[in-house]
């Protein structure tokens, strides 16, 4: 494993990162914080969309 994951799961939680387009997002490394990323329905797409739609590819 490398070192940086052992690193951030140290700290806790996910934690803010930037991605190689600029743009910022979230990285969780820990089991228990992606299973919770993963089955929060506040996080899902169609939750911020508003209604249950196929997203579109760039």
């Amino acid at each position: 494993m490398r070192p940086e994951y052992a690193e951030l799961r140290g700290r806790g939680g996910p934690s803010r990162v930037t991605m190689p387009y600029g743009g910022e997002g979230w990285l969780a490394v820990d089991h228990a914080d992606v299973r919770k990323a993963l089955t929060d329905r506040a996080l899902s797409r169609s939750a911020a969309l508003g209604r249950d739609v196929p997203g579109r590819c760039r």
